[in-house]
């Protein structure tokens, strides 16, 4: 049987009091390897972007060549991010990139196929920049999940 991959970018990762974006992070790590072992799936992270700063393999490697490698960001990376957002810090303190929102909407267009799942955690405050990336995952049929109230432009 084959590996299916699902490519997953993640909006707003930030300290939230509910630490969703932290526990969204930890749960794929937990389940990658049942994912894999039990239904041949994979959770392929393109993006984690907080308020500051974006992380991505797209952004030096071309796109299908990391979706086809199953790529993303590895479980290293992903742990190192879970421990940066638990003592406060942004991604831009990493090898990251500076966050204005477009390189989200760059790589969702970039990136999109059928499965794509894009994961809307920001702010209030980013709500309104998020949406340039949101629109852009719905008209190229990504599936957009928004675990808070959004504002109405987006309903």
């Amino acid at each position: 049987m084959s590996t299916t991959y699902i490519p997953v970018c993640l909006l707003g990762i930030e300290k939230h009091p509910s630490g969703l974006g932290v526990g969204l992070l930890n749960e794929i790590l937990e389940t990658r390897s049942l994912l894999r072992k039990d239904k041949h799936a994979v959770l392929t992270v393109l993006s984690v972007t907080d308020s500051v700063g974006s992380l991505s393999p797209v952004e030096r490697f071309a796109p299908q060549q990391v979706l086809k490698e199953g790529g993303g960001l590895t479980d290293g990376a992903i742990e190192r991010i879970v421990q940066l957002k638990k003592g406060g810090q942004h991604l831009d303190r990493e090898d990251g990139y500076p966050n204005d929102f477009t390189l989200l909407a760059r790589i969702v267009a970039q990136s999109a196929q059928p499965g794509m799942v894009v994961v809307d955690m920001t702010s209030k405050a980013d709500e309104e920049k998020a949406l340039v990336a949101l629109e852009k995952a719905a008209d190229l049929g990504c599936s957009v999940v928004l675990p808070f109230p959004r504002p109405e432009a987006f309903k």
